[in-house]
């Protein structure tokens, strides 16, 4: 009997039912590898699915997709002042990062439900039928999002790594696992062992994804980003050096600034030049809007009301 691992993704699967005389073997709820995985489109599907996975999907009003952990550190930040209605008061005291409920479930279930599917890609994409250049930018953007999630939780999970290197942190995971595998768990890294995965995933991305890659939505990673999530993890990390030089090669290939009228237009746009990177809201994906739209103060359909603008924050700078 076929040996079949079981895959955990973020897209639905169709099937056609087919009848014969022969004993089928596989069971009706495992995938086949070779079926997901088959050609280099299909791997870049199971991409695009953990994307709009880590955007779109949320457990409670408070936290829609990837944009909660956004408002969260907003609320932990100086960007902006909550009173005490609905959402993310408890992040604004420091209290929402103990236990295993709210924000801290779905932080913990987008991250690795994604680095999974990161992962399966990974273990299966040089035996998918394509063109090695297309195997090689995928197997980078694999890396660099796997690089990216593992950043999040270094920087949610721990103090500053200079505090205690040796802090722990959360689980490293570089390979595919089944449901049975993810039950049993895997012993917490450190915070320095975090870092250094992510920051050695997005290292070896950038030598996969080449400069010439023209990416067709600004979701997917190109080189330019990878060089702006290396440069933020090497920050958080301490590596003074290495920050800025991955900063300085971003800031030569894209130095533009946002003109007075842009800057006035609203941040509304995903085709402003100045972001790099971003998830484009439609009207059936727009789960990563809807939450600041209720919880937005000047927003005149809110309903929370609970984000006000710091009037002092500006004077920061």
């Amino acid at each position: 009997m076929k040996t079949i691992l079981k895959y955990i993704f973020s897209f639905a699967l169709g099937s056609t039912m087919l009848t014969s005389c022969d004993l089928d073997t596989i069971p009706t709820t495992y995938v086949d590898a070779g079926s997901v995985f088959g050609k280099t489109g299909d791997a870049e599907k199971v991409l695009n699915g953990g994307w709009n996975y880590l955007m779109e999907t949320f457990n409670s009003y408070a936290n829609p997709g990837y944009g909660a952990m956004l408002r969260a550190n907003d609320a932990m930040g100086s960007d902006v002042v909550l009173n005490s209605k609905y959402g993310f008061r408890t992040h604004n005291e420091f209290s929402a990062i103990y236990g295993k409920g709210g924000t801290n479930t779905l932080s913990w279930l987008l991250a690795y439900r994604v680095i999974n599917d990161c992962n399966g890609v990974l273990d299966n994409i040089d035996a998918a039928e394509g063109t090695q250049a297309d195997r090689n930018r995928i197997k980078g953007q694999a890396l660099a999002l796997r690089g990216f999630l593992y950043l999040h939780l270094a920087s949610c999970y721990s103090f500053a790594i200079d505090k205690d290197p040796d802090a722990v942190c959360a689980p490293v995971y570089t390979q595919s696992t089944d449901e049975t595998i993810a039950a049993e768990g895997k012993p917490a890294s450190s915070v320095s062992e975090v870092y250094a995965q992510s920051i050695n995933d997005l290292e070896e991305a950038l030598e996969l994804i080449p400069e010439t890659y023209v990416r067709d939505a600004k979701h997917k990673i190109d080189n330019e980003v990878v060089l702006g999530i290396l440069s933020r993890a090497c920050l958080y990390a301490r590596q003074w050096e290495k920050a800025k030089t991955y900063s300085d090669k971003l800031l030569t290939k894209n130095n533009y600034l946002m003109t007075e009228s842009e800057y006035k237009a609203g941040f509304n746009s995903v085709d402003n030049k100045e972001w790099i990177w971003g998830h484009a809201q439609t009207n059936d994906q727009s789960n990563a809007s809807y939450q600041f739209h209720y919880l937005d103060t000047t927003t005149k359909g809110s309903y929370y009301y609970s984000f006000n603008v710091d009037p002092y924050f500006r004077d920061l700078f």
